[in-house]
């Protein structure tokens, strides 16, 4: 065993595999696995992407991250820098180009953008989501599909609170990277900690806020993390490739419009450089990186396709 003492640090987006081999349970078959995966999906946006991985655990990374960076330090290779300070940057500046996008194209078009927070209506209206399909060079019917598959068409609950899903192995992940047992905090709280994807403790509407109040008592940034939010269901941990700042900014405005949403989906598929996937209508590569690696057990990519298929038909 590698004496974690003398590791060095490792940037996981330029590492061969031998490089990859200093880590201490990275042997020749995980190294060849993580520069596959990073040449067929493209850099890691962030280091839980490596859980995105086949047999890369959760508490490996938790035990691991101090010595994987996404970008050399400047100053110190020897010292991790700060994992999504510059790739970080450029993600924020893309989010705001979506967003300055979408006004420029619904101001041209003669659609009343107002700010979020100043909208009598939540909704997207139907002219919006055409254009925001114009704005991504797809078919309007690929955007509706995911909108019907990731909310059923709808990004509010009754309550006027969004719609969420919690997902348990999601906070079970996020708690160990933060230095956490999660198995401590096991005992009653089954429902909301757990280390593998289940659908058995979905509670669905109003109930999943209750599953995430339940977790915020833990690890409120971790609780809201887990959680995907609204019309397109972003994961909570994706705010960084959102023009927010915090998780907290970014639930906020979850709060107060489906435009909020569709800008964060926006940010979310040109970040990670899915909207070529959505033209081509190619629904496994989309699923796959919008849903990760386990969007055959939900079979996404059935369920996108038949709703294209019937949207198709009206457009």
């Amino acid at each position: 065993m590698k004496n974690k003492n003398k590791q060095k640090i490792v940037n996981i987006n330029k590492a061969d595999e031998k490089n990859l081999q200093s880590l201490e349970g990275i042997g020749p078959v995980l190294s060849k696995r993580i520069v596959n995966y990073r040449k067929k999906e493209g850099a890691f946006i962030s280091i839980f992407d490596l859980l995105k991985v086949p047999g890369i655990s959760s508490k490996w990374l938790a035990t691991h991250k101090e010595f994987l960076v996404l970008l050399d330090s400047p100053k110190n290779k020897e010292k991790p820098t700060s994992p999504l300070k510059k790739l970080g940057r450029k993600l924020k500046d893309l989010a705001l180009e979506v967003t300055e996008e979408l006004r420029d194209l619904f101001d041209e078009n003669m659609v009343d953008v107002l700010p979020s927070e100043k909208r009598k209506n939540k909704r997207l209206q139907p002219r919006e989501i055409t254009l925001a399909a114009q704005s991504l060079g797809v078919e309007v019917a690929c955007l509706k599909a995911v909108i019907e598959v990731e909310s059923s068409g709808s990004g509010f609950l009754p309550s006027g609170r969004p719609k969420i899903l919690f997902e348990g192995h999601v906070f079970w992940n996020h708690l160990l990277a933060k230095g956490m047992k999660p198995k401590k905090w096991r005992r009653g709280n089954e429902d909301i900690l757990y280390p593998n994807w289940t659908r058995k403790h979905y509670k669905g509407g109003e109930r999943e806020h209750k599953r995430l109040e339940k977790a915020k008592k833990i690890h409120e940034e971790a609780a809201l993390s887990a959680c995907s939010w609204g019309l397109f269901q972003v994961m909570g941990f994706n705010f960084r490739m959102t023009e927010y700042k915090t998780i907290q900014t970014f639930v906020e405005a979850q709060y107060i419009s489906e435009f909020e949403h569709l800008k964060a989906f926006m940010a979310y598929i040109k970040g990670r450089k899915l909207e070529g996937h959505l033209k081509r209508k190619d629904w496994a590569k989309f699923a796959a990186g919008y849903n990760g690696r386990d969007y055959r057990k939900n079979k996404y990519d059935d369920r996108l396709e038949a709703a294209y298929r019937r949207f198709s038909r009206f457009s």
